[in-house]
């Protein structure tokens, strides 16, 4: 007989077939959050720390490279990251269940993290080759906006037009969602 986590199965659940309750989907939402920050934090103190053991000679046109790439690409990735986060929540329709909603915004919301983090990632690394403090501070920056983009029930009651009983359901931090799924 197979035994079961209850409470990580609560915390986390399956995403279309799991009663949950709202302050145990946000609470997965910071862990995804927390992850992506601590790997920043990670990687760039690892490249501050050992950039300089790091000895790779860099002939002029590619260091310029490594010092233009990665600025330009992370605020295109900003802007891109925006721009399917957009796409992504605006492909519900505001009389949409509740549930499609915060599907849709954690979907959208791990993409977005996913990809400032990715790029946050490789400008530490360019970092680490290059030893420009421009790079780091950089890379901050873009730790900085994934700090901004943090989740919360503000940000869901922003993007999405919610009626008065998704608003009310969402404050309830007991509330269940997933409503129409079955219980395992």
């Amino acid at each position: 007989m197979k035994r079961e986590n209850p409470i990580g199965r609560n915390l986390i659940g399956r995403l279309h077939n799991q009663l949950m309750e709202v302050r145990a989907f946000f609470l997965g939402m910071r862990i995804f959050y927390g992850a992506f920050l601590s790997s920043i934090i990670f990687v760039v103190a690892i490249a501050a720390t050992y950039g300089d053991l790091i000895d790779i000679s860099i002939e002029p046109p590619f260091d310029t490279l490594l010092l233009i790439l990665p600025i330009g690409l992370g605020i295109a990735n900003l802007l891109l990251a925006r721009f399917i986060f957009k796409l992504k929540t605006s492909s519900i329709p505001p009389n949409g269940k509740l549930e499609d909603k915060l599907n849709a915004y954690r979907q959208a919301f791990i993409v977005r993290s996913a990809l400032i983090e990715g790029m946050a990632l490789f400008t530490a690394v360019c970092y680490a080759i290059t030893d420009e403090q421009l790079l780091l501070f950089f890379a901050g920056l873009l730790w900085g906006a994934i700090v901004f983009y943090r989740p919360s029930k503000t940000e869901v009651k922003k993007v999405f037009e919610l009626s008065p009983t998704e608003t009310f359901t969402l404050d309830n931090d007991q509330a269940l969602i997933f409503k129409d799924a079955k219980p395992d």
